[in-house]
């Protein structure tokens, strides 16, 4: 149920339309729109007798499944190891819209690679089994530090994103 939100976090779904979409019966629907609503995940609004739910994007622990849940598609859509294997055990950072949970239905995906090999890699494949596009940013650690200055607003967001693998000095 959960994941339908994830997907669509703008869009608003109908309870049987829910239902229909995730297979499932009145009751189990029911179950589980309480308890997002309850735990303030997603919200209703009611237009007389029909109801629509939508994810409350203010909410923390929506922004945080968003991100993780976009982390374990990175992960197991085989890209994480794709990367460490392509670039030598890189740090690799999700940053951008999936980092904060701030993502909608046409976001792409940020990932940068800190690297001493900058060489282009087909990730094609990845942007197919995750259904996103996904923007990849490449540097060293030198062009890394020097962001601090260059263009800070890029490099605070760095700084900020989720370390996916290996480890990131920003000393």
């Amino acid at each position: 149920m959960l994941g339908a939100f994830l997907d669509n976090p703008v869009r608003e779904f109908g309870w049987k339309e829910l239902s229909v979409k995730l297979k499932l019966g009145p009751p189990s629907t029911k179950k589980y729109i309480d308890e997002l609503k309850k735990e303030g995940i997603i919200e209703e609004k009611k237009f007389g007798a029909r109801s629509l739910y939508r994810a409350n994007r203010e909410n923390r622990k929506f922004r945080l499944f968003m991100t993780f849940d976009m982390a374990f598609k990175i992960e197991s859509s085989g890209l994480l190891e794709f990367l460490n294997r392509s670039y030598g055990y890189p740090a690799i950072l999700l940053f951008g819209s999936y980092s904060t949970g701030e993502a909608v239905e046409g976001s792409d995906i940020d990932i940068a690679v800190v690297s001493e090999s900058k060489k282009d890699v087909n990730i094609e494949d990845f942007e197919k089994k995750i259904g996103k596009e996904i923007q990849l940013f490449r540097f060293n650690k030198e062009e890394f530090g020097r962001l601090r200055k260059k263009n800070p607003s890029l490099y605070d967001g760095l700084r900020n994103g989720i370390v996916l693998s290996g480890r990131l000095d920003v000393s």
